[in-house]
């Protein structure tokens, strides 16, 4: 076994569930196992947490009376599920040892957490995630239980996709919008414009790269980083500005054209005010980029 190949993360904090009994007794348990990751696990081996990262199973009484603790891993809810997961085809993948123990007041118990996969190569690539449920045994109505999560990835585990993504895109990324700010003026409260008709000039992608681009286009709130110009003021909301379409696959070595749609609400209380408005574009995929375009909008006195 190669520790070198798995990378555990461990997210440690305490979650115990107690209830009183009768005479004031308590009966609660809680783990610092609460959500582990592993990733870059392979098909046909077998990890042993506590050898691989010194990460044992633990269990604590939180009462002040003996109790008996079951472990068994489970397969979770459809909805307990993180995005990117998928439910573990089985439960015994897992084995902890001892799964049962007793406690007494105060006390913490220590299981190794015994980890296989299924030498099946259509496992490869995919990420699991198994449900650890303790719980108490023979404490008739009164009874505790806790859950930890715990995570697999055949392969690279979905963050690190991502991040490889992310790297892949911006290494082959080669576009602009154009032009970077735009100027408005006399605008009506109440009205839609297109400012692409209004300032005759369109709002413009431009690919250079030797690849499609799949963007987004999104208004988003004025960063401020960005300079407004002397009398100009962030929107009071940048959802008044949208674009047509919202996204777009640009091809390679082409331009597409987008639509910015404005709308003042109606209301005194908007004219003679500058406003400024951001366009940010992403990639559909998921990976933000740095990628800006800036609308400055003056609104008509009042008559």
């Amino acid at each position: 076994m190669e520790e070198k190949e798995v990378r555990p993360a461990v997210f440690a904090s305490a979650f115990w569930l107690g209830i009183a009994g009768p005479a004031a007794a308590v009966v609660g348990i809680s783990t610092r196992f609460v959500d582990v990751t592993l990733e870059y696990l392979e098909v046909g081996k077998t990890y042993n947490l506590r050898t691989l990262r010194n990460i044992p199973y633990t269990v604590r009484n939180r009462g002040d009376a003996p109790i008996t603790v079951k472990v068994e891993p489970t397969i979770p809810r459809r909805t307990e599920v993180m995005d990117g997961y998928e439910a573990v085809p089985d439960p015994s993948w897992i084995q902890i040892v001892p799964d049962q123990f007793t406690l007494g007041g105060g006390q913490t118990g220590y299981a190794e957490m015994v980890i296989s996969i299924p030498d099946n190569p259509e496992y490869n690539g995919r990420h699991f995630q198994a449900t650890i449920w303790a719980r108490t045994v023979n404490t008739g109505l009164f009874a505790a239980g806790t859950q930890s999560r715990l995570r697999l990835s055949v392969g690279p585990g979905p963050e690190a996709l991502k991040e490889e993504a992310k790297e892949k895109a911006m290494m082959t990324l080669d576009f602009d919008i154009t032009p970077p700010q735009t100027y408005v003026q006399d605008l009506e409260p109440g009205k839609t414009y297109d400012l692409n008709e209004l300032v005759r000039r369109k709002l413009k992608i431009t690919n250079r790269a030797e690849t499609p681009i799949h963007l987004k286009f999104n208004s988003i709130p004025w960063i401020p980083r960005f300079h407004l110009p002397p009398g100009y003021e962030a929107a009071p909301d940048h959802s008044w500005l949208a674009f047509k379409p919202s996204e777009e696959i640009v091809k390679e070595d082409e331009i597409a054209t987008i639509e910015p749609i404005l709308k003042i609400p109606e209301g005194d209380e908007h004219r003679g005010k500058k406003y400024g408005f951001l366009l940010k574009a992403d990639l559909v995929m998921g990976v933000e980029l740095e990628v800006f375009s800036q609308f400055f909008v003056t609104i008509r006195e009042k008559q």
